[in-house]
C-alpha cells in the first residue's frame, strides 16, 4: 500500500511538472507570436514595451541590446544609449559598438560616432553595415573621397543596395555633382525601388538639372500630389549643406554636451542654451493653388507651436512660430514663393534665435483661413499648413 501511495505521489509530481512546462512553453509561444506581429507592423513602441518587460524579468545582454535597438528604430536615441551603456563597459562586440555609433551619429556627435564605428570595424573589417555608416560619417566631415571608398566597400559586402547607392548619390549631391547622382538613382528607380529617401533625392537631382518633366513624372507615379504644388520651384533654389555648415553642426553638438556638463558649475556661463525644443528646424516651404483654397505648407523636423498675433480685422495676419529656426536658404524660398488668391505677399523672418514671424499681406479682408498640422507617421516630418479659402 505504501508503495502504491509513493507511486501515485511521484506520478502527480511528474504531471504537475509537465503542466508547468507546457504553460511555460505556451507563454513563450505567445510572446514570440506577439513579437512577430509587432515586428511586421513596425510597432516599435510595442516592441519596446515587450522587451522592457523581458529585461525586467531577467537582465541579460541580448535582451538589453535588442531593447536598445528598438529605441534606436523609434528615434529615441538617448534612451537607446541609456540601455546600451552597461554593454559598452566590458569589451563590447561589433554590434554594440555600431549601434552606439549610429546613436551618436543621429545626435550629431560625428567624431565620437566615427570612433565607435571604427572600433567595430577593428573587430570585423568586413562588417558591411559598419562600412556604410562609416561612409555617412566621413561624408558629414566633408571627407568625400574616403566616404566613397567606404560606401564602395559596403556594396561588396551586400549591404542593401538601395541604401548604399542612395548614400553614394547623396555624396554626389553634397558635392553638387548632379549628373553622377542621377546615374546612381535613376537605374535603381527603374528597377522598381521606390523608397521615400530615394524618391526625394531623385526629384531633387532632376530639378537641379532642370529636368522638371522628369521630376513631375516621378512625383505623379508616387501619387505625391500634396507635396508637388510649389515643390519644384522651391527645390531648384536649395543648395546642399557645405562642408563648413556640416562642421558647424558638429561643433554645436559638442557645445550642447559641454553646456549640459556645466549646468551644476557656478562658474559655467553657457553661450548657446541649446535644448531639444530649440533644435527644431523648418526644412521646406512650399505653396500651391487648389480648387477651393491657396495653401502654404511648412515642413519641420518636429511639431511647431503656433500663435496668432493681433486680430484679423486688417489686411495683415501675423503668426509666431515658437521653438523653431530656419536657414537663410529656406527664408529666401519662403519670401519668394509664388502667391495667388487673396494673398498678396508673404514675409518670413526670425524674431529671435528660436522664434519666426510669418506675415501674410492680403488683397482684401479674409473670409476664411484654416491653420493646422497635417497628420503624419511618427517617422515623418511635421507639416504646418495655412489654407486661405477663396472668397
Amino acid at each position: 500500500m505504501g508503495k502504491l501511495v509513493n507511486i501515485l505521489l511521484l506520478l502527480s509530481v511528474f504531471f504537475l511538472a509537465g503542466c508547468v512546462t507546457k504553460s511555460g512553453n505556451h507563454n513563450a509561444i505567445d510572446e514570440e507570436q506577439k513579437e512577430f506581429i509587432l515586428t511586421k507592423m513596425n510597432d516599435f513602441q510595442g516592441l519596446i514595451k515587450l522587451y522592457r518587460e523581458k529585461l525586467n524579468r531577467k537582465d541579460d545582454a541580448k535582451t538589453r541590446y535588442i531593447l536598445a535597438s528598438h529605441y534606436h528604430s523609434a528615434m529615441d536615441y538617448e534612451s537607446s544609449r541609456h540601455y546600451l551603456a552597461p554593454l559598452l563597459v566590458d569589451n563590447p562586440d561589433e554590434d554594440i559598438l555600431l549601434l552606439e555609433g549610429k546613436n551618436l551619429l543621429e545626435q550629431g556627435h560625428i567624431t565620437e560616432a566615427l570612433d565607435r564605428v571604427r572600433a567595430a570595424l577593428n573587430k570585423n573589417p568586413e562588417n558591411g553595415e559598419a562600412l556604410n555608416t562609416q561612409g555617412v560619417l566621413l561624408a558629414q566631415q566633408g571627407n568625400y573621397l574616403a566616404a566613397k571608398v567606404s560606401f564602395d566597400k559596403a556594396r561588396t559586402h551586400f549591404v542593401d543596395e538601395d541604401k548604399v547607392i542612395n548614400n553614394l548619390a547623396m555624396l554626389a549631391i553634397m558635392q553638387e555633382d548632379y549628373p553622377t547622382a542621377r546615374g546612381y538613382l535613376a537605374p535603381l528607380y527603374a528597377r522598381g525601388y521606390t523608397g521615400e529617401n530615394l524618391l526625394h533625392n531623385l526629384v531633387f537631382v532632376l530639378v537641379k538639372m532642370r529636368d522638371f518633366e522628369g521630376a513631375e513624372a516621378v512625383l505623379h507615379r508616387a501619387k505625391n500630389v500634396d507635396i508637388r504644388d510649389g515643390l519644384l520651384e522651391s527645390l531648384s533654389k536649395i543648395k546642399p549643406r557645405s562642408q563648413r555648415q556640416l562642421q558647424q553642426r558638429e561643433l554645436l553638438a559638442k557645445q550642447d554636451v559641454s553646456i549640459n556638463k556645466g549646468q551644476d558649475d557656478e562658474d559655467a556661463t553657457p553661450t548657446l542654451p541649446l535644448s531639444k525644443e530649440h533644435n527644431n528646424e523648418i526644412i521646406a516651404v512650399r505653396a500651391g493653388q487648389h480648387e477651393k483654397y491657396f495653401r502654404i505648407a511648412m515642413e519641420s523636423r518636429e511639431r511647431i507651436a503656433v500663435k496668432e498675433l493681433g486680430d484679423r480685422a486688417s489686411n495683415q495676419i501675423v503668426y509666431e512660430l515658437q521653438g523653431v529656426t530656419a536657414s537663410d536658404d529656406i527664408l529666401h524660398i519662403g519670401n519668394n514663393l509664388m502667391v495667388d488668391g487673396n494673398v498678396k505677399s508673404i514675409s518670413i523672418a526670425h524674431k529671435d534665435k528660436n522664434t519666426i514671424l510669418v506675415k501674410f499681406l492680403l488683397k482684401k479682408k479674409m473670409d476664411k483661413l484654416k491653420v493646422f498640422h497635417l497628420d503624419a507617421e511618427k517617422s515623418a516630418p511635421d507639416i504646418l499648413v495655412f489654407d486661405f479659402y477663396h472668397g
